[in-house]
């Protein structure tokens, strides 16, 4: 399982939202019949996935919870959370975290660092996302 981070914009209270940045620019390549094709929309700084055990981590940093395997924060606050994040974090690389074994699941470890570079990179995609428009960020 892993969570993906999508980024929209929400009218009110609307249900709906509208994903601001296309879908086709998060994934580098694709694979249609079988061969792999360079996708020529593609943009590194909306490529974003975790595996539900490091997107806890992440965003259990920053204090915004993750239910049933999805969250939803507006976007100027997450350019403020990840940004007082990175500044309280500035030249202190966080500690990884080692491999565990329990029973028949392997729980992969991280390195030291992840976590800095990681909200970096969450913190790009929002400040990119907020330029185009939008004011939720949503994983899932």
């Amino acid at each position: 399982m892993s969570v993906s981070i999508y980024v929209g914009y929400r009218e009110g209270e609307q249900p709906e939202i509208k994903l601001v940045v296309p879908s086709n620019v998060m994934f580098s390549h694709f694979y249609p019949n079988g061969k792999e094709v360079a996708n020529p929309n593609y943009n590194p700084i909306f490529d974003v996935n975790w595996c539900n055990t490091n997107a806890h981590m992440v965003m259990g940093a920053l204090g915004i919870s993750i239910v049933d395997g999805c969250f939803e924060v507006p976007a100027k606050r997450l350019v403020s959370l990840t940004t007082n994040w990175l500044r309280s974090h500035a030249g202190h690389p966080v500690a990884g975290r080692k491999t565990v074994v329990y029973g028949n699941v392997t729980s992969l470890g991280v390195s030291d660092g992840y976590l800095n570079d990681q909200i970096h990179r969450l913190f790009l995609l929002t400040r990119e996302a907020v330029k185009c428009g939008a004011n939720i960020i949503y994983g899932a």
